[in-house]
């Protein structure tokens, strides 16, 4: 399934002038860019709609087309093919859920609804030796997992143009280790698998999808997070911690994304980031940072990983789409703008 790919370096130049080194054309996998410590990987659609990857292993443009305002997920895996260390989920240009990285599936066969995007967490091995498990709205509207555990269709509905969001678990009810969140057909918050909480009763803002994350076990027995935008328009967080409303307004048609982190502010164990209402960044949680002054593009949403503590902020990284259109990551890493151009309407997606 492979090509010959233009790899990238970037380095960091002073007091952070951003330099671009355009390397020598290799292949997947040829190593990392491990001068720059850099322990996440960004994946996106760009201005072409092609699939690209950068970060720690920094594999560049992938070759395959995206579906037009999709996003792809990226989850970190055991090294594989080409010794890449993580799975890539995404609707491809023909609506059909792709995998592609450490284990290269290519073409699961399976539509999703348009418009929308899997969601990929790390699992355990199981079904064909997979590692992974990929959360997606089919064709139907239907929610679908498939992967290492490869349940296939769990029959709820899920409301038009919304994604699901997954994480890995402690195993729990009918063995599965991982949980699902999404927003229903009723427009309400659900999550299903190893805890199989089912509806929360929190209305969803409409076009919108929640973000999910493992967490300490905390209220209720409950040992992940979930953040989504409400009916109002504002940050709410549910699940271990069950803080409820933050009383942050969002952006119409965005999303939170969280992450695990080291205790902090509060005792949380989490960071979530969203475009606020004015257009900026911001983070809240165990690092509390606030408004980073970054305006994203309209209609887009940061993604978030859990890294080390590092030159920046936090033990975490912030991936968007800024105004300009290109690729930034911010956090503990504090890279900046990466200099690549996302398609118009897309976020990426991050992962260590």
């Amino acid at each position: 399934m492979g090509t010959a790919k233009v790899r990238h370096s970037l380095g960091r130049m002073g007091s952070g002038a951003l330099v671009l080194l355009v390397a020598a054309v290799g292949c997947a996998g040829c190593g990392s860019d491990s001068s720059r410590g850099i322990e996440y990987e960004a994946a996106f659609q760009a201005r072409d709609h092609n699939l690209w990857t950068l970060g720690s292993n920094n594999h560049g443009d992938w070759g395959f087309e995206l579906a037009p305002g999709t996003s792809p997920s990226i989850a970190q895996t055991k090294p594989g093919y080409g010794e890449i260390d993580y799975e890539v989920a995404f609707q491809a240009k023909d609506g059909h859920l792709w995998t592609i990285g450490s284990d290269n599936h290519g073409d699961w066969g399976f539509e999703l609804a348009p418009g929308t995007s899997p969601s990929i967490a790390r699992t355990s091995a199981g079904y064909g030796g997979l590692e992974y498990e990929v959360a997606f709205q089919a064709a139907d509207g239907h929610l679908w997992t498939i992967g290492s555990d490869n349940h296939g269709d769990w029959g709820f509905e899920l409301a038009p143009g919304t994604s699901p969001s997954i994480v890995k678990t402690q195993t729990g009810y009918g063995g599965f280790e991982y949980e699902v969140a999404f927003q229903a057909k009723d427009g309400h918050l659900w999550t299903v698998g190893s805890d199989n909480h089912g509806d929360w009763g929190f209305e969803l803002a409409p076009g919108t999808s929640p973000s999910i994350a493992r967490t300490s076990a905390g209220y209720g027995g409950i040992e992940y997070e979930v953040a989504f935008q409400a009916a109002d328009g504002h940050l709410w967080t549910v699940g271990s911690d069950n803080h409820g409303d933050w009383g942050f307004d969002l952006a119409t048609r965005t999303s939170p994304s969280i992450a695990k982190t080291q205790t902090g502010y509060g005792g949380l164990d989490y960071e979530v980031a969203f475009q606020a209402k004015d257009d900026h960044l911001w983070t809240v949680g165990s690092d509390n940072h606030g408004n980073w002054g970054f305006a994203l593009a309209p209609a887009t949403s940061p993604s978030i990983a859990r890294t080390s503590s590092g030159e920046g902020r936090g033990d975490y990284e912030v991936a968007f789409q800024a105004r300009n259109g290109n690729l930034w990551t911010v956090g503990s890493d504090l890279h900046g703008d990466w200099g690549f151009e996302l398609a118009s309407g897309t976020s990426p997606g991050i992962g260590r």
